[in-house]
């Protein structure tokens, strides 16, 4: 990492930090994920989501992710609420998607709210929305919220070919619920 700025505040120095290049945050990033999986089923489900990405196939990107999310431990859920909160999954698929030098822009603003994850590769931009549902007659908010508030609009250039993706995850099963996959 390398300092991007320093700020003083109240007698106490806070430093930001960046990525000093592509191949430091791809790295970073890939050693989180074999962190946070534990297993050597990241790499060989990277290389699937890449591909499903290239090829815009929704059918092979949620199968990946769930057999991403399938090699999670155990133990990992134990006497925690992880799997209740949209950010724990949001951060995995930041992680895996950066760890392979993707432009992956969490939180991306628009004037409407904040996608959860914006992807670009080459030539497609990807808007994706996490839900974690209580139950799954909820399913369809994901998708349903990019809509609503038009957030893909942003990219609407003529110069992408936009995909609105939303991912629903269970607290209970600790995966992917629900998956819906648009084109604008």
């Amino acid at each position: 990492m390398t300092i991007d700025r320093v700020e003083d505040l109240g007698g106490e120095r806070f430093y930001h930090l960046t990525y000093p290049n592509r191949e430091v945050k791809a790295g970073l990033n890939s050693h989180l994920l074999r962190e946070l999986v534990q297993s050597g089923q990241a790499t060989r489900q990277q290389m699937r989501i890449y591909k499903a990405l290239e090829q815009a196939d929704p059918e092979q990107l949620q199968q990946a992710l769930a057999a991403l999310f399938a090699a999670i431990p155990h133990d990992w859920y134990r006497q925690n609420q992880l799997a209740c909160y949209e950010g724990y999954y949001a951060s995995i698929v930041y992680c895996c998607l950066a760890a392979l030098g993707l432009n992956v822009i969490a939180e991306d603003v628009t004037n409407q709210g904040r996608v959860d994850l914006t992807v670009k590769l080459a030539e497609k931009i990807f808007i994706i929305e996490f839900k974690v549902l209580e139950g799954k007659r909820e399913s369809g908010r994901a998708l349903a919220q990019i809509k609503a508030r038009k957030y893909w609009r942003k990219y609407a250039t003529g110069e992408f070919q936009v995909m609105l993706i939303g991912i629903e995850f269970d607290k209970s099963e600790r995966n992917i619920v629900h998956f819906e996959w648009e084109a604008v």
